[in-house]
């Protein structure tokens, strides 16, 4: 057999030899040149080697890189509008409008209806009747159908495959991971058949490094274009090959090749994207299977299936590739490996070639052993939401062999489809992964559908200010809604029509859109109807303009590709592609049309009267670019929405090498909001439900693909510095923009407009790292420097992050209306960033005590997890180890026995109360403190003992203060915390008052409060500040708790004032002097009872607002881990109340011994009793607020620890101190408020310091040790204080 067989090479090539001349002669591939040389029989098995080899060419394995910037179509203006083009209302528009706003009875009705949504077809038609008659149809498009077969079916304009039909048909198409093109004689292998390539990470060619950036990224990435690792082709292709499309799908399209026009013979492509296999269905042709990277090796490998035939290949660049053939005719096609570039099979073969890429060795060509066969040649799109759930299905129609049990498809997913695949019911993954151009690697699952799940849409958000942790936020603060209003009637009174009747459709929607938002606002988030009434009907006017299509360009329905465009670049207008940024060409349509459906669905929103003459042009515009349904026989199904790569694609009927590309990601998202805001207004559940849809899956995308976080794993490592991706293409990423290099261009464009979805797509952790990589001050390119509209768009999406310098960027007085774009407006930044800010402030603010707020800590006490799923320490941080668990990892006091329960719950709730903080380890101190004083050990020993021992009995205190609020509600609740919120302070003092301890008392209570405002909070602003710059807090809360303290140093002030007074009289003995102290004494304490019980109705009731608790009414974020914070009960109303009994003994017993030995430290270490009760004791009723203000001013919850600070020690002077004047009085005890000159000036001094340091709001390291520096000031002078003085 091997000498037959040598010999049969010998004689082929002979024959080649004596035809060469031929060869050089004729026209047509090289594969016709073979046609006539008969086949040699390729048994199972055998390998086959190239018998000869083409002379001259090395492998074509580097392929070209383009790295252009191709503009075609594209504008090189910035997006807005620089001039206002101003030109006379045509005089046939007498269009009348009249604004009639929505109840807020009807607002609510429509809000309610949306949040009860029950299960929805995602994908019913909007409409199936012609476009509106003031749309007109034209047939002249100025784009030929060039190479589409015939049909009235709609032509989809921006997809995957528009190269097909566009310019030269030379450029490629990206199925992902693969991408073919038509050879058209190019290449080693001089072919004529469909080219395919798959491109390696290695074998991308990067741009140059950007080294001001940090981190020094890329400035671009592009994959090599060219490369012919495998052509499906055949012997009769040449240069009179024709290219034509059919069943041009929203996610698949045919590419015919027939060697010449009208030829019954044909090899059809089925494109499809993410399928596994390029498939070729031959009809009568010679099949040539070439490759100008060159044939290594090819090994006939025999049946994997029934029918189908398998080849192993390998090429000169060492990749291996499988192909199967499936003959019509179930014969063995004996393919034949006739040179280094040409694997030939029979004359007029019928059947499919199916190529694929095997990296995952023999697993791998198991898998696609298991599919080969069949393949798919459409998919159709459908899915459904139920509340806050949604579905979508990719379900693939099938071809290819149908004998027997049919294999089922291969197909490649990518990486934002892992994340959300159907676990229940999903497909079989591979091992196969191969990586793509701009997505990262795909992933072959095995399956003829996927259902793919986004469990957390956004069905909440509204026209209001939103944000993931709280939701929509529709009050703002009094402060606020006064600075909006300052603004907005200037803003709202703006010439609407000259800024929106342009010659652009996209600058016009930004105008049209801003007004809308700045109408909103006023009316809804401001609280001033008839400003926005007026505002509202000006709107409408400016608006139905565009509705009536009166405008500069009208609309016009295009027949030919089927879909409303702008009338600008027809041959008898401008005859320019570029005009309204290549509009009329199909490009940008979502860019541009979402603004003014945006603009719409607030009009209807504030006029439901409005919606009947507009609805169906509004709809034409939703239309023709989302469809949802073939049943819509007027426009394509979803012309920009890719739902396979889940964003959009704007480039339309231009020829690209990169194939389609996005810029603005923001602007993508900005279409699904407004389609679903659209879909509510007008009761269209369907285009709601597909709005919440998109938005969530385009978030998803967006932040695998676009928005970079540092922990980005899907684009490359040394790219990702750049935060965003700038255009994304296909085959590329540049960072930069079509109309610039300004590092805030490339950023900016994918931050406009700042919307409620903002939040959603631009997470609160990117948004900070892109912030301090450019914009921070010291950074690249500084915000402050930045001029003009992006220095606005750059400061109001600051906001997501950082609320507070965004406000007050908005809100200052010299602020530049130079600083907002066409689009913006001051009055929407304001309330954005106010909203955010209260949104912040719902996370941060205790309320009015500010204890330790409850974390996502679970039951199980797991620690708090953050959306990465890694754990995060907060003030409520383990400081053990998980309780026991069963085999199964089940708590045992879950367990159903009693017997197991009972004492695991006891264990378990013991475990958790004493985790609640850091200073419980000193509960060793109780029994050792009690012992002592019980004993009557030294004195020293007893004071230090029992000195340690409140310390955590204060935490434990607090804890179960807590967890008993918890279930009391806000008022109950904050009235119990007032009762026990300084109830070790209380209880010393009672004690102290009891044994006639006055000096101590007082003392005590004025350290209490001294070592809170100037210790506590001095700690707060160092340990803040080192690790921030600048740290904010509420100023308005901030500063009426200031002026309390205020109010408490003046009722200090006036006795101190009074007694000297009266000392210098000679009328008034000391007895009455005395008296009248007490007097003055007992009426102040009870004006300061009052005044604290003023102060809770006016925090937990009339102004609540101002005090909004961690979390919200319903729950929010932790700043850190964005989930919802849980108010997980941990003790139950029973045991919080025994706990409380039991540690208020604990504290009495420990307070009783530690107040009897005072005086014996007092004699022994020459200490003074001042010193004790202003120093010293009040460090133990403090030490649990102290640490926990620590910890969360770390974390940057500065309202947290303000409150902790400020707040206990305006409850000492307004509650506890009068409190125990009125019990010595009960008493018989000559309790006054009398303190001495020296301790009243120094609580006077040390308020003045701590207002003046917290009047604007913001905290620093260096304020920190101003207050640090004043208290150890006072310490030294009180540890020098003679009691003798007294």
């Amino acid at each position: 057999m091997a000498s037959i067989r040598a010999t049969l090479v010998n004689l082929l090539l002979v024959l080649i030899s004596l035809q060469s001349t031929l060869v050089r002669a004729l026209p047509q591939n090289r594969a016709s040149v073979i046609s006539s040389i008969p086949l040699v029989s390729a048994a199972s098995g055998v390998t086959q080697v190239p018998p000869t080899t083409v002379q001259g060419n090395s492998p074509g394995t580097a392929g070209s890189i383009v790295t252009a910037l191709e503009t075609s179509g594209e504008a090189h203006s910035q997006p807005f509008a620089t001039t206002t083009v101003t030109l006379a209302t045509p005089s046939n528009f007498t269009a009348t409008v009249k604004a009639s706003l929505t109840s807020a009875a009807d607002r609510e009705k429509i809000q309610v209806a949306a949040a009860s949504m029950a299960t929805t077809d995602a994908f019913q038609p909007v409409a199936t009747d012609p476009p509106p008659s003031q749309i007109t149809s034209r047939g002249d498009h100025p784009v030929p159908r060039f190479g589409i077969v015939p049909t009235d079916s709609p032509l989809s304009t921006n997809k995957f495959y528009a190269n097909l039909f566009l310019g030269g048909q030379a450029q490629g198409v990206w199925t992902h991971p693969y991408s073919v093109f038509w050879s058209q004689g190019s290449g080693n292998a001089q072919s004529w058949g469909l080219s395919i390539q798959h491109i390696e990470a290695s074998q991308r060619a990067d741009g140059p490094t950007n080294t001001a950036i940090p981190g020094s990224p890329v400035s671009y990435f592009i994959n090599p274009l060219g490369i012919q690792s495998i052509i499906l082709s055949a012997a009769e292709l040449g240069s009179s090959t024709v290219l034509t499309t059919d069943t041009l799908e929203s996610t698949s399209v045919n590419a015919n090749l027939q060697p010449q026009a009208g030829s019954s013979s044909s090899i059809v492509f089925p494109l499809v994207q993410g399928m596994g296999f390029i498939t070729g269905i031959y009809t009568n042709l010679q099949p040539a299977i070439q490759s100008s990277v060159f044939f290594n090796t090819v090994v006939s490998a025999g049946s994997p299936t029934a029918g189908v035939f398998k080849y192993q290949v390998t090429l000169e660049d060492g990749k291996n590739w499988l192909i199967y053939a499936t003959p019509s005719n179930g014969q063995d096609p004996n393919f034949q490996l006739v040179s280094n570039e040409l694997l030939q099979g029979p004359a007029g073969w019928s059947g499919t070639i199916q190529v694929a890429k095997n990296p995952a060795g023999s697993s791998g060509e198991a898998s696609f052993d298991g599919s080969a066969g069949v393949y798919p040649t459409t998919a159709t799109v459908s899915g459904s939401v139920s509340g806050t759930i949604g579905t979508y299905t990719l379900q693939w129609t099938k071809a290819g062999i149908s004998t027997g049990s049919t294999p089922p498809l291969i197909m490649f997913a990518l990486p934002h489809h892992l994340e959300t695949f159907d676990s229940s019911n999903g497909p079989t993954i591979t091992s196969i992964t191969l990586q793509t151009t701009t997505k990262g690697i795909a992933t072959a699952f095995i399956g003829d559908s996927w259902t793919l799940i986004e469990p957390s849409l956004p069905t909440d958000m509204g026209f209001a200010p939103w944000s993931p942790s709280v939701g929509s936020a529709n009050t703002l603060s009094s402060a606020a809604i006064s600075a909006i209003n300052s603004v907005a009637s200037s803003e709202v009174n703006q010439d609407m029509g000259a800024q929106s009747n342009l010659n652009s459709m996209y600058y016009a929607g930004k105008a049209l859109s801003k007004f809308a938002t700045i109408v909103y606002t006023i009316h809804d988030l401001a609280n001033n109807p008839s400003l926005a009434a007026e505002g509202l009907q000006n709107l409408e006017t400016a608006y139905s303009l565009f509705a009536s299509n009166q405008q500069i360009y009208p609309l016009v329905y295009d027949t030919a590709w089927k879909g409303v465009v702008s009338s600008a670049s027809y041959p008898d207008v401008t005859n320019d592609s570029g005009v309204d940024f290549g509009n009329t060409y199909y490009n940008d349509h979502h860019f541009h049309y979402g603004y003014f459906i945006y603009a719409a669905a607030i009009i209807g929103y504030l006029d439901p009267a409005w919606l009947t003459a507009n609805q169906d042009w509004v709809n034409s515009l939703v239309r023709d670019v989302s469809n949802p349904s073939t049943q819509d026989t007027y426009f394509p199904v979803s012309r920009s929405f890719d739902w396979y790569h889940g964003h959009s694609f704007a480039k339309g009927l231009f020829e690209s090498g990169d194939s389609k590309d996005e810029e603005s990601s923001s602007e993508d998202a900005l279409f699904a909001y407004a389609i679903k805001m659209w879909g509510q207004i007008i009761g269209d559940a369907s285009m709601e439900a597909r709005g919440n849809l998109m938005l969530s899956i385009k978030a998803r995308s967006l932040q695998n693909y676009f928005l970079l976080e540092s922990d980005n794993t899907v684009q490359p490592a040394n790219f990702i510095g750049n935060k965003v991706t700038g255009i994304l293409f296909e085959n590329k990423i540049d960072h930069t923009t079509y109309f610039g290099s300004n590092l805030e261009y490339i950023q900016g464009i994918h931050m406009i407009p700042l919307i409620p979805s903002s939040a959603l797509t631009r997470t609160k952790q990117f948004v900070t790292e892109e912030w301090n990589t450019y914009f921070a001050d010291g950074a690249i390119d500084p915000a402050s420097g930045v001029v003009g509209g992006w220095k606005g768009i750059l400061y109001a999406n600051l906001a997501i992050s950082d609320p507070v310098t965004s406000f007050d960027f908005f809100s200052q007085p010299n602020f530049d209306a130079s600083w907002l774009d066409g689009g913006a407006s001051q009055t929407w930044y304001l309330a954005y960033a106010a909203a955010a800010l209260r949104s912040q402030m719902k996370r941060q603010h205790s309320g009015w005590r500010a204890r330790p707020v409850r974390s996502n800590v679970s039951t199980q006490g797991s620690a708090a997890t953050a959306p990465n799923g890694t754990s995060e320490s907060t003030e409520r941080t383990h400081l053990l180890s998980h309780p026991f668990q069963n085999s199964e990892g089940e708590p045992w006091y879950k367990d159903s026995r009693p017997w197991v329960h009972i004492p695991a719950n006891v264990l378990h709730i013991t475990y958790e109360t004493l985790k609640s903080n850091y200073v419980n380890v000193l509960l060793v101190f109780v029994p050792l403190g009690i012992v002592a004083g019980a004993l009557g050990w030294n004195p020293a020993a007893v004071f230090l003992l029992n000195f340690f021992a409140i310390m955590p009995l204060a935490s434990l205190l607090s804890f179960a203060t807590e967890e008993l609020s918890v279930k009391l509600g806000q008022t109950l609740g904050g009235l119990l915390n007032a009762t026990f919120g300084n109830a070790v302070e209380l209880i010393v003092s009672i004690v102290a008052l009891k044994n006639n301890q006055i000096r101590i008392v007082q003392s005590s209570m004025l350290g209490s409060i001294l070592s809170n405002i100037l210790l506590v909070l001095g700690c707060c602003f160092v340990a803040g500040g080192v690790t921030h710059h600048e740290q904010h807090f509420n100023e308005t809360v901030a500063s009426t708790m200031s002026s309390l303290m205020a109010v408490a140093s003046a009722s200090l002030i006036i006795p101190a004032s009074l007694y000297a007074v009266m000392s210098k009289s000679s009328i008034a003995s000391d007895k009455s002097r005395e008296d009248n102290i007490l007097i003055l004494s007992h009426g102040t304490a009870i004006i300061l009872l009052i005044l604290y019980v003023l102060y809770l109705v006016f925090q937990l009731k009339t102004h609540s607002d101002m005090f909004e608790e961690e979390g919200g009414p319903e729950g929010a974020d932790d700043e850190e881990g964005g989930d919802k914070q849980q108010e997980a009960q941990i003790l139950t109303p029973w045991a919080a109340g025994v706990a409380l009994v039991v540690i208020t003994v604990a504290v009495a017993v420990c307070a009783e011994y530690l107040v009897d030995s005072i005086d014996a430290i007092v004699q022994e270490a020459h200490i003074s009793k001042t010193f004790i009760g202003l120093i010293l004791l009040p460090i133990v009723g403090n030490a649990a607020e102290h640490v926990t203000a620590v910890v969360v001013s770390l974390k940057n919850k500065m309202d947290l620890a303000i409150g902790v600070a400020i707040g206990s020690s305006m409850q000492i002077a307004l509650l506890v101190t009068p409190f125990l004047v009125i019990l010595g009085w009960i008493m018989g005890k000559d309790m006054t408020l009398h303190f001495e000159t020296f301790e009243t000036v120094v609580f006077f001094l040390s308020v003045l310091v701590v207002h003046l340091i917290i009047q604007d709001g913001k905290s620093n390291y260096l304020e920190g040790a101003m207050l640090l520096g004043t208290y150890i000031i006072i310490a030294l002078a009180f540890f020098v204080y003679p009691d003798s003085s007294n």
